[in-house]
């Protein structure tokens, strides 16, 4: 079942959610998601005589910390709010310049919004919250409550590090297309989990491979010359 979804001659069915293949999509997504910034906590919610005041990163704050990864890796966002019979559908889209796309859908009730400026208040907290999510990104940690710890932040420092010298020791890096190749196929296998992409590559190199960064070009080709021969054979 595995082996056949992730077969580019077998592309998914087409739905009211994503385009009929993602590997390109799934591939810049993923280099976009390496160069995303956090979203700076810089406004103040008024929680109320018992909820105090709480800080948060707001619909600018998000955009701001994608927009650049996103565009340069042709990257788009589309959020269309729908009316329908129970209130209004957002609708957040995120569209490759290859025209793949996936999208997904919240929708608000008319009696949870409060009128035109609750409605207004409560699609830009869903737009906010589906971009986040749509493209994984977190919210700066400003004091020990935010979506990042303190451990969490050393895991990303010490993985940032291990890229950067991994590259610094590759003598014959992989070009980018053999890149995209490698990365499209492991996030078809693995989603967003970089410890699935690692554990794969080291079994099938027979050693440690701490970084896709580690890998040179004849490892690269070795890699997806074994990934297109088992899709043939499937």
């Amino acid at each position: 079942m595995e082996d056949k979804m992730i077969q580019p001659a077998q592309a998914m069915p087409v739905s009211s959610f994503m385009s009929s293949d993602i590997g390109e999509l799934a591939a810049a997504l993923a280099a976009a998601q390496g160069e995303f910034t956090f979203a700076a906590k810089d406004s103040v919610a008024d929680m109320g005589t018992k909820g105090g005041r709480r800080k948060y990163a707001d619909l600018q704050s998000v955009l701001e910390a994608v927009r650049d990864g996103l565009a340069k890796n042709g990257l788009a966002v589309i959020q269309a709010p729908m009316p329908n019979a129970s209130g209004i559908t957002l609708r957040t889209t995120l569209a490759h310049k290859s025209g793949q796309w996936i999208a997904s859908e919240l929708t608000l009730p008319n009696d949870r919004m409060g009128g035109i400026q609750g409605m207004g208040s409560a699609l830009t907290y869903a737009r906010r919250y589906a971009l986040a999510a749509m493209v994984g990104v977190a919210q700066d940690d400003d004091d020990g409550e935010g979506a990042m710890s303190a451990s969490k932040a050393a895991e990303k420092e010490r993985v940032q590090q291990t890229r950067q010298q991994a590259k610094a020791s590759n003598p014959d890096p992989m070009t980018k297309a053999q890149h995209s190749a490698v990365m499209a196929y492991l996030t078809r296998r693995h989603g967003n989990d970089r410890q699935g992409y690692i554990d794969e590559l080291s079994a099938f190199f027979g050693r440690t491979i701490t970084s896709s960064a580690e890998l040179t070009k004849s490892m690269a080709s070795e890699f997806i010359d074994a990934i297109n021969y088992t899709q043939q054979e499937a």
